[in-house]
């Protein structure tokens, strides 16, 4: 999770909030993926009142999302994420996003749509094969299972690099998984076409390349209007 702050103002306010270890421990914990109040308090060993009291400063600064889930029977669920936009807690202000956009419009206007697109699929391949050629010597994989790929990418890595990751799904032939927050989340909600239709959509066919006999599908996407990414790992059926 990356604060950003764009004035003096807000800066304070945020140093303010986070001067608390409480809220650092409960940031810590949404990281990894959403949680209601029990699981919270749970995993912190914070009082269920201070849980709150925490959440609501983290809320009202925007650090923090809820969403609800119902069950079969009761009242709906509520679950707390850590929040999508980015805020920075740093002076001056440094706007990588703006100096990405600048680079795609470039990429666009002077090597045309279809070349753009072209590089970006051949950079995402390449990624997703090095994620998981990294992945394989450092945690020494002999072979890629639904379980070992759950364990290593998903609640690790995925965790890692910060996207709130929620494993949906495990059997012994598929994975199913979402994440809560995204890398390259205002370039995808501006340019979908190339983050997530080309970029996102390449590095998945790089990972599935590395790790062989698998299909990863993306059913979900936040760059196209829904609330999380959610991918379906399919191990292909040997003879």
């Amino acid at each position: 999770m990356i604060l950003r702050c764009d004035n003096m103002g807000i800066s304070a306010e945020v140093s303010k909030v986070l001067a608390s270890s409480s809220r650092w421990k409960i940031l810590e914990l949404l990281a990894k993926g959403p949680k209601d109040i029990k699981g919270i308090v749970k995993e912190t060993g914070i009082q269920p009142t201070a849980v709150r009291y925490h959440l609501q400063a983290l809320h009202r600064l925007g650090l923090v999302e809820t969403y609800e889930e119902k069950g079969n029977i009761g009242r709906p669920r509520i679950y707390y994420k850590l929040a999508k936009k980015q805020i920075s807690v740093e002076f001056p202000a440094r706007n990588y996003i703006l100096l990405a956009q600048l680079l795609l419009d470039v990429m666009k206007q002077n090597l045309g749509e279809e070349a753009a697109k072209k590089l970006l699929h051949t950079a995402g391949v390449n990624r997703g094969k090095e994620i998981i050629e990294k992945l394989t010597s450092q945690h020494n994989i002999a072979r890629w299972t639904p379980q070992t790929f759950k364990s290593t990418y998903v609640d690790t890595y995925l965790t890692q690099i910060g996207v709130q990751p929620e494993a949906v799904k495990l059997t012994s032939d598929k994975v199913v998984f979402r994440v809560h927050s995204c890398q390259f989340l205002e370039l995808a909600i501006k340019y979908p076409e190339l983050v997530c239709d080309v970029l996102d959509t390449a590095t998945q066919a790089g990972i599935s390349e590395a790790i062989g006999g698998v299909r990863v599908t993306r059913t979900k996407c936040m760059g196209h209007g829904d609330d999380f990414c959610e991918f379906s790992v399919v191990w292909k059926k040997t003879a």
